[in-house]
């Protein structure tokens, strides 16, 4: 949370983020009128007196009883009308959210493994309200946590500012993961009589200054006035999204798509292709859903057909998925047109260049991508810009004698699988370089971005052989093959992005999630918010942010001595360029990763612990001494393998020479800006590819992929917990989060938990299955 973490004035929080700042004559009539019920009063001196604050009160009261006055306070403020209510789009006549004050109180999830309570919250009105049906799920019993519009956390001690901060933010962070109605949400942390306002959102969070409301209540009431009066859009609901539940139905979504051609188009969610929690609140937020169409909310299905739908955080100025994948195809046409000066002359001599042309000359490459058949093209849904004024902070969530990394990793609440060698819950997060600064962060805007595919297929990591590990991975050679040819990079290559379709002899694969696509030209990278992928399968540079370069007692294997020999000692360039051959990295570390992790293999699957860590602030040395040292790599898959699957070896072990190879000669030879210094990389991706499959169609014993979370396996190599469990879905699958495969589920009781400061906190209330869940705590027909 450090990295996205800003602090500005409250006058500045109250201006750029909440729904309205109320006007100097109604936060005086609002406050004269909580005083006149006896809250507080003000003395002869013109301090203010607080009844239920005495100091004998902060001695003998629990946190719970002291601060009950803020409900108090609210109601008060929930009854008084406005005049001007109606000129502001962000304000209401009527409240939409009550004060509810709830530190013993059960909060029902979708998402199972949810740990946390909270002091109090402003939640959606049970009441049916014309205008939007009805908001809140009407049960006074259990507490929705999609009902949770803004969460309050409150200790009696100043010192307690730590636990309230990550208790907050972890409460926050679940909320916003289970609900996709969500564009951002607010917070409030109370220590003693110390209030601090908090936003938080998939571009950035911020943190108010504080203020002390006993001496200071017209701004409590301000606030109240605000965030109770505000619009549910203001409040963070995006009005294109609606939460059903259908008498005898399980709870789906409804979104609202303007399509290119500005025409309205309705999808109804039926159930999760991508599910996964994220541990920081920033970023995309990948959902993906299988979806029909339907003709209006609430409305009829149209044809019955499948669709994905997918849901995602861009950058407010990024280019949509629809725009990019033009261009891409443009760009392979004009490659086409433009005869002997095309970059489809550099690619002759490969062993797929025949194929590839051919395929260029008829149109048929397209396939190989998945097919968009409608985008969200209007701006809709956008997280807040930040205050002019803010400015970056670090240590929010630890005192000064720890470390905020480590402690952010511990919040209540948090998800161990970051040491995980499964990737389940990672789904191309925005990450950091080690030598990149917090203050070189932009904190740009984000935008929601609704596109639906035709191709309903499913992640890479939910196969379950190696032979069709083989097969599809061939397809994404000749995918990247045309990415070449258009002179893009895709970013993000991850078993998630790689869309399986069929299945038997006629499965093949496509290539996804082109979001962070971009032309590869001699410009330097100008985007100072966090670089984005999989870290998993992320190529060594760009992990690391330094150059791969062979050691010249490692280049042992018969290469180009001659070439070798003319190497400079030290490359001219310090900038790590994403290129071409950083993609077909990606493509070697998800071959290691389901040779290592995906096989019922102890050793194996140890190692794989050692190499594949969501951790990007200090990436494990391991996967620099494989990647880099190639006789190391020989030896650890000798003892590691599994006995059958060392006949792969010399395929691993030889492109991982040839790539290593191949960074040398584009750092020493000055060669990264020229595009056919890459060329032999293809080559040698398809070859360890082909020569793959070669060996999975001559061996007819290999052992299968892990698909299903066995009993009693190792948990480091699996998903800890079932994120996001929609629509009451089975028990997960294995594999990394993406855009097509549903992570597994472990039992709440487990012994490594994270522990945190959870001193009121208990384990939230689970009926005794999703399905019911979904039914035992929603009134039927009730929508927003």
């Amino acid at each position: 949370m450090d990295s996205e973490m800003l602090t500005c004035s409250l006058e500045d929080f109250q201006t750029s983020y909440l729904p309205f700042v109320p006007s100097p004559d109604d936060v005086k009539r609002v406050t004269s009128q909580v005083e006149s019920f006896g809250w507080f009063s003000k003395n002869d001196q013109g301090t203010y007196e607080w009844p239920e604050l005495k100091q004998s009160d902060w001695d003998s009261k629990t946190e719970s009883k002291i601060y009950t006055f803020l409900l108090g306070i609210a109601e008060v403020i929930r009854r008084q009308k406005f005049e001007d209510s109606g000129r502001n789009p962000n304000r209401v006549e009527k409240p939409k959210v009550i004060y509810h004050d709830c530190p013993n109180q059960n909060i029902f999830s979708r998402i199972l493994g949810a740990d946390f309570r909270i002091d109090g919250c402003l939640k959606l009105n049970d009441k049916a309200d014309p205008a939007s049906e009805t908001l809140g799920t009407g049960s006074s019993e259990t507490l929705a946590a999609s009902d949770l519009a803004v969460i309050a956390e409150y200790k009696k001690s100043p010192s307690d500012y730590v636990d309230n901060r990550q208790k907050l933010v972890s409460a926050v962070n679940h909320v916003m993961n289970e609900d996709p109605r969500r564009m951002f949400m607010f917070g409030i942390t109370i220590e003693k009589t110390t209030m601090s306002l908090w936003y938080f959102s998939r571009s950035h969070s911020t943190k108010s200054t504080e203020f002390d409301f006993a001496k200071e209540p017209e701004k409590l009431v301000s606030v109240f006035i605000s965030l109770m009066f505000g619009s549910t859009a203001a409040l963070g609901y995006d009005e294109a999204i609606r939460r059903c539940c259908p008498p005898g139905e399980r709870i789906h979504y409804e979104y609202r798509i303007i399509d290119s051609q500005k025409r309205l188009r309705y999808f109804r969610t039926r159930e999760s292709l991508s599910t996964y929690r994220s541990l920081v609140i920033t970023g995309r937020m990948t959902r993906v859903w299988r979806a029909v169409e339907i003709d209006s909310f609430g409305g009829k299905e149209i044809t019955g057909e499948a669709v994905a739908l997918k849901d995602v955080w861009l950058d407010e100025l990024a280019d949509i998925e629809s725009t990019i994948q033009d261009k891409i195809f443009t760009a392979v046409q004009e490659e086409y047109a433009a005869g002997e000066s095309s970059r489809i002359r550099l690619i002759q001599g490969l062993p797929i260049a025949q194929k590839l042309t051919t395929l260029i000359q008829t149109g048929a490459y397209k396939q190989y991508f998945v097919n968009i058949l409608c985008d969200q093209q209007s701006q809709s849904a956008t997280s807040k810009a930040k205050p002019e004024n803010a400015i970056p902070v670090k240590g929010l969530f630890s005192s000064s004698t720890s470390d905020p990394i480590a402690r952010s990793h511990l919040e209540a609440g948090a998800d161990t699988s970051r040491h995980t060698s499964n990737p389940a819950l990672f789904a191309s997060n925005p990450t950091s370089s080690l030598n990149q600064h917090i203050n070189d962060r932009t904190y740009n805007p984000k935008k929601r971005y609704l596109v639906v595919y035709s191709d309903v297929g499913k992640a890479l990591h939910n196969i379950s052989t190696l032979s069709e590990l083989f097969k599809v991975l061939e397809d994404i050679v000749f995918a990247l093959a045309i990415l070449f040819i258009a002179n893009w990079v895709h970013r993000d290559i991850s078993s998630g992005n790689i869309i399986v379709m069929g299945n038997g002899q006629s499965i093949r694969g496509k290539l996804s999630d082109l979001e962070y696509a971009r032309g590869f030209n001699s410009q330097l990278p100008l985007a100072k918010d966090p670089k984005t992928g999989t870290a998993f399968f992320m190529a060594y540079e760009i992990l690391t942010g330094s150059k791969a370069l062979p050691g010249f007692r490692d280049l042992t294997r018969p290469l180009d001595l001659e070439e070798v020999k003319t190497y400079k000692r030290e490359p001219e360039q310090n900038i790590i360029i994403y290129n071409f051959s950083h993609d077909l990295e990606s493509l070697w570390w998800i071959v290691l990763w389901f040779l290592l992790a995906c096989i019922d293999h102890e050793p194996s699957r140890l190692l794989a612990d050692t190499i594949f860590q969501d951790n990007i602030f200090n990436p494990p040395s391991q996967r620099a001494r494989i990647f880099l040292h190639p006789n190391f790599l020989d030896e650890v898959l000798d003892q590691n393998l599994h006995e059958q699957l060392k006949v792969f070896s010399p395929e691993i072990s030889n492109a991982a020479l040839l790539l290593l190879h191949g960074y040398g000669h584009c750092h020493y030879m000055n060669k990264v800006l020229d595009p056919a210094s890459y060329t032999s990389l293809y080559k040698v991706m398809w070859s360890m590819v082909t020569g793959c499959k070669d060996i999975c169609d001559n061996q007819t014993a290999l052992p299968a992929l892990i698909t299903h979370q066995p009993e009693g396996s190792m948990q480091s190599s699996l998903p800890p917990s079932n994120p996001l469990s929609v629509h009451g879905s089975a028990p997960a699958q294995a594999g990394p989060a993406s855009k097509r495969g549903v992570p597994p589920h472990r039992d709440d009781s487990d012994d490594d938990e994270p522990k945190g400061p959870l001193s009121k906190r208990l384990k939230t209330h689970q009926p005794p299955s999703v399905k019911l869940a979904e039914h035992s705590m929603i009134p039927a027909g009730k929508q927003f």
